[in-house]
């Protein structure tokens, strides 16, 4: 397998960016997979060190809205969204009928839960953080 770059300094850049993502519990610097914040709803994220204040601001906005949109997920349904995370990862390229079907659950539960739960809208916002964050790190914007 061919990497390129991954000693340089966007891929040091990057390193430090994503250490400097925590997810906190009670003021306690712990670290937590994606499944495990979102069952324990404790899921919380912060960027730091970037050198637009405007950028970072809206990147930590737009991931204090994400985290709370999880937070307010019902068991039932990070039931269904953590099997679509684990199938598709964070994404909306999948059907509701594919869900339904592979994991025994009704297609309107599925399509229900997709719905209240704000999951697509919360994936599109959590693709674009990670985009702006991936373009932040390769034009060497941190300080």
């Amino acid at each position: 397998m061919l990497t390129i770059g991954s000693d340089g300094p966007s891929w040091w850049a990057a390193r430090e960016s994503l250490n400097d993502i925590k997810i906190n519990e009670v003021n306690k610097a712990k670290t937590y997979g994606t499944e495990q914040a979102i069952l324990e709803k404790r899921a919380y994220g912060k960027i730091s060190g970037l050198k637009d204040e405007n950028i970072q601001n809206l990147i930590n906005s737009s991931l204090f809205f994400t985290f709370d949109t999880i937070n307010k997920w019902t068991m039932h349904q990070k039931e269904i969204l953590l099997k679509i995370i684990s199938e598709y990862g964070v994404s909306n390229n999948f059907k509701q009928r594919d869900i339904a079907e592979k994991y025994g659950f009704e297609e309107s539960k599925v399509s229900r839960t997709l719905m209240f739960s704000k999951y697509r809208e919360w994936t599109k916002i959590a693709n674009s953080i990670t985009k702006l964050v991936n373009d932040q790190i390769t034009k060497g914007a941190i300080k």
